[in-house]
């Protein structure tokens, strides 16, 4: 069923109409990709002078598309209003779609389900987002948080969510924002990584201890607070951490402060079991069965 526009979030305000009326159209398995008409969209605004009221690339994902927001968003935040940098997430047509089983998996498509795996868990967002929403729509930081805060989300069909926009880092710029009292040189990104891949490796009784030197590297990234809070939502969830590539991690913004957040955390369990059953079913149809 289709969002009205009365039903849509009023943070598209910003965006061209002719851009919102894309962003609310639900995905098809038929026609033009989402991703391609507002890419298209994008493109016919831009030829005519218009602001399309998007900052910057969007880059494409494997099922989502993702639009950073021009105009910053002012939320109060531990009692003081900042204007932080947002943008929507929005369940695009991947290839695999056309064997997504919808009856099994009980979604309209992989970026869906996603979108749902990401958005609908109390717990989630009141545990792991950087920012915390209060009772009366003011905001708190969590310093255990590992996700980007979420405004808001298509509540009826997973079709986008708003959410706080990170910004790319890369390994100096992880080690320069894990620096901290105990740690004053910060930990590298390949280490903390390591780190959660060995626990759930060792949970799973796949690891293969490596050379001492390394395993003292992994133990000291290992006790870093943001590895600690990353393992909290691993154990919780056993979700796995190999989508944790410094392309997956990002800075999010409150007023002076950076925070590293994990960008992508729709690819759970249940979703991997989608792709994988997706596979096999186009597997399948190639073989002629």
């Amino acid at each position: 069923m289709p969002i009205s526009f009365s039903e849509f979030s009023l943070f598209t305000e910003e965006l061209h109409p002719e851009l919102q009326k894309i962003v609310q159209a639900p995905s098809t398995l038929h026609g033009t990709p989402k991703q391609a008409r507002i890419s298209k969209k994008i493109r016919e605004l831009s030829l005519r002078g218009e602001e399309t009221g998007i900052e910057g690339n969007m880059p494409k994902g494997s099922s989502r598309a993702y639009i950073q927001h021009k105009e910053e968003l002012p939320i109060n935040v531990d009692g003081k209003i900042y204007h932080v940098k947002t943008g929507t997430k929005i369940a695009i047509r991947h290839p695999l779609d056309k064997h997504f089983d919808r009856e099994k998996w009980g979604h309209a498509s992989h970026g869906h389900m996603h979108n749902n795996h990401e958005n609908n868990d109390s717990f989630v967002d009141r545990e792991y987002r950087i920012l915390t929403e209060n009772d009366d729509g003011s905001y708190s930081h969590n310093p255990s948080g590992i996700f980007p805060p979420k405004f808001d989300h298509d509540y009826v069909n997973d079709e986008w969510s708003h959410i706080g926009h990170a910004e790319n880092i890369n390994n100096k710029k992880f080690k320069e924002l894990t620096k901290n009292e105990d740690y004053p040189n910060g930990i590298e990104h390949k280490h903390f990584l390591g780190a959660l891949i060995r626990s759930w490796d060792n949970i799973h009784g796949k690891y293969h201890p490596d050379t001492p030197e390394n395993e003292k590297k992994l133990d000291h990234a290992e006790n870093h607070p943001l590895t600690q809070s990353f393992l909290d939502h691993q154990n919780t969830y056993s979700a796995s951490p190999h989508d944790y590539n410094i392309r997956n991690m990002g800075a999010f913004k409150v007023g002076n402060k950076e925070h590293i957040v994990a960008r992508d955390h729709g690819f759970g369990n249940d979703v991997m079991r989608a792709y994988a059953d997706s596979r096999k079913r186009a597997g399948s149809d190639k073989r002629g069965y």
